[in-house]
């Protein structure tokens, strides 16, 4: 018998053995967390909290031992957090608080899941982060911020946490990898724009995942047969994202930081050189003054189009941010719809945000006399804002036409 067989994982070649399988969960969580970490945005989506962030608070918290969690996390999210602020993809106040608030919520999970339970601490931590993220935006912004208070969505992220979890536990390895792998698909069907083939899937995904669980474990082949349908369903739901025409929106504005003009830092440069573009850069010099203010808000999905709408209502000198922009909403044509989130219809009942920056004021509407019920035809920059609910603008709009 060998001295392993004799004695399990005792002696050096046990310690090595453990060493290595810390390691790797140190590097999964890591990696994990980096990449889950790239999806903040300054405020939260509509329906998914902060981000996937909360889905590897949650995995990590539950599966991993207090140190592997700790560092695995920690660096994470610290990373994540600093691709965000190289990129201009996010405040600095927003990525300093990032990492604060959610290595607490680790810390309050890891500690009290063996006293407190897996259900009791995951739902404190959640809770205190979403107190947090309220407290702060509150604290920063006003009562303009109370969209911080949509983190509690962050809770739906402690139910496929908990299936990976359990199917670890069991060794059911791919039936966790695909938990993971689902967590995603649902997530990117609803952050942005909604894709009802994706996430209709991944909902049945899930009901498969709950139906493999109650399978006892003697009966191999029922488990075999669900785990093939599951696996069935999220390659399908995989598939319907992909071919979706909206996932390019979808990727771009929730993975903005990885681009590569993002890390060039020339996502507000002009990539279209029809005539009817501005040209260079067209966030100017990130004033109130010279361009577009406080950029790090706006996610920048496409540099150059053109919209005919409706306008349904009028604000001069009073956008969201203060920044004496006139701004105007627009009821698209419906060729047009597909420009407008799921933020859109959640803060701005359907309609596409216009916004002329001080700068061009003079250029575009000195000659106009706009009116609501008015038929325009509007030319810019089509973005998200990450700081009011991702709703869909046009920000800078350099160009205003009245149809009728």
């Amino acid at each position: 018998m060998s001295y392993i067989s004799q004695y399990g994982l005792q002696g050096p070649v046990g310690s090595m053995n453990l060493f290595r399988k810390s390691a790797l969960n140190i590097l999964f969580g890591f990696l994990l967390t980096f990449i889950c970490s790239l999806t903040l945005g300054n405020a939260p989506y509509a329906f998914v909290g902060y981000g996937l962030s909360a889905f590897a608070l949650f995995f990590i918290g539950l599966n991993y031992s207090r140190k592997e969690a700790l560092i695995g996390y920690l660096s994470g999210t610290v990373s994540g957090a600093l691709v965000l602020l190289a990129t201009a993809s996010v405040f600095p106040i927003v990525g300093i608080a990032f990492v604060l608030v959610r290595v607490l919520q680790l810390f309050v999970l890891i500690y009290l899941k063996d006293k407190k339970g897996i259900l009791a601490s995951s739902l404190l931590a959640a809770i205190i982060g979403s107190f947090m993220a309220t407290l702060l935006g509150l604290a920063y912004y006003g009562e303009g911020a109370l969209s911080t208070a949509l983190s509690f969505y962050d809770v739906i992220y402690l139910l496929p946490a908990y299936l990976a979890a359990r199917f670890l536990k069991s060794r059911a390895i791919l039936m966790a990898v695909c938990v993971i792998l689902f967590t995603f698909i649902l997530f990117l069907s609803v952050s942005t724009f909604l894709i009802l083939y994706s996430f209709s899937l991944s909902v049945i995904f899930l009901i498969s995942s709950f139906f493999y669980l109650r399978i006892k474990e003697s009966n191999i082949s029922a488990k075999r047969i669900t785990m093939g349908i599951a696996v069935i369903v999220l390659i399908f739901s995989y598939i319907f994202f992909l071919t979706s025409p909206s996932s390019q929106y979808v990727l771009r504005s929730t993975f903005y930081a990885l681009y590569p003009d993002s890390l060039n830092k020339a996502q507000w440069y002009q990539k279209n050189s029809s005539s009817e573009c501005v040209q260079g850069n067209l966030a100017g010099d990130w004033t109130e003054e010279g361009g577009v203010y406080d950029p790090q808000r706006l996610r920048v999905i496409d540099t150059c189009v053109t919209v005919i709408g409706t306008i349904v209502g009028i604000f001069p000198s009073s956008g969201p941010a203060s920044d004496n922009d006139f701004t105007l909403d627009l009821k698209l044509d419906p060729e047009y719809q597909y420009l407008l989130s799921l933020g859109s219809y959640w803060f701005k009942s359907g309609y596409l945000h216009i916004e002329v920056v001080p700068k061009d004021q003079s250029s575009v509407l000195g000659h106009l006399v706009l009116k609501p019920g008015m038929k325009i035809k509007v030319t810019g920059v089509w973005v998200l804002d990450t700081d009011h609910g991702w709703w869909s603008e046009i920000h800078p709009a350099w160009s205003i036409e009245i149809l009728s």
